[in-house]
């Protein structure tokens, strides 16, 4: 069972429930749930994320994720009688897309900030671009340099790359990077570049993909996002100024942009 972190609340019908992005912990998504004020969320940790071992003889791989948070949706689900408002981040948004797609009675709306899923999308999940991609993997020496580093340390390298974020997401990112169990390297990498096609096509609940600009650090890729804004259901928001971190590089514009589409496949 993945652990869990709550954002107290009062009761609302349907509880949110967050999905952090690689390499963060679930105390980074309350900056954002608080300025949105939500009724009340749980935001689990992903695997070998905020001190969770990676467990031995698994993938890193997204349908290890996906059957993890999986199970943690449905527990709230049994507890709160209802179904949720599953919101993500980057692989947390790969994740509640896998989670939507494989269990859609579990899902009462779906938020997904800039998934890291690319061209070409494989239906075995085995092209060449697939196979670079997991190979080269260059999260590991990143993550590794800044688990290595001090907390201040930590903090400089967001003052540096991202001066214009909130000041309260400093401290719960740089505090996830040591958290993250550099093991999870070891495992066979099956996760870089999610398969989507077939994910977006099984999703039923209403969805809110949010994207930054494409002359930005952005993770899904234009096509991407341009192909699954045709689907039924889909909404695709392209944040002005905003990047892979689109909450955090513009959070009044992503709370704007969340409230109204809650507010609007919510009603009834």
């Amino acid at each position: 069972m993945a652990g869990r972190h709550a954002v107290s609340r009062p009761q609302s019908p349907h509880p949110l429930v967050g999905l952090h992005g690689f390499s963060d912990a679930p105390s980074c998504m309350h900056p954002f749930l608080a300025a949105l004020g939500v009724e009340d969320a749980v935001t689990p940790a992903l695997v070998a994320h905020d001190g969770r071992p990676m467990p031995a003889g698994l993938a890193f791989a997204d349908d290890v994720l996906v059957a993890d948070a999986r199970e943690a949706v449905a527990d709230v689900v049994r507890s709160r009688g209802a179904p949720v408002v599953l919101l993500g981040h980057s692989l947390g948004a790969s994740t509640a897309a896998g989670v939507a797609a494989t269990a859609p009675h579990l899902v009462r709306a779906l938020v997904l900030e800039d998934p890291p899923w690319q061209l070409p999308d494989s239906p075995e999940g085995t092209s060449e671009a697939d196979r670079a991609a997991e190979a080269e993997n260059s999260h590991r020496p990143w993550l590794v340099g800044l688990a290595g580093t001090d907390d201040e340390g930590r903090r400089g390298w967001i003052r540096q790359n991202h001066p214009g974020w909130p000041d309260d997401e400093r401290a719960p990112w740089a505090r996830a990077k040591p958290a993250v169990d550099l093991a999870l390297f070891e495992a066979p990498q099956r996760w870089l570049r999610r398969r989507w096609r077939g994910v977006a096509a099984r999703i039923t609940c209403p969805t809110l993909l949010l994207v930054g600009e494409p002359d930005h650090d952005t993770a899904c890729a234009p096509e991407v996002s341009g192909e699954l804004a045709r689907l039924p259901g889909w909404t695709v928001s392209v944040v002005p100024g905003a990047g892979h971190d689109v909450r955090r590089d513009q959070r009044d514009l992503t709370v704007a942009e969340v409230s109204r589409f809650l507010g609007q496949s919510l009603l009834g």
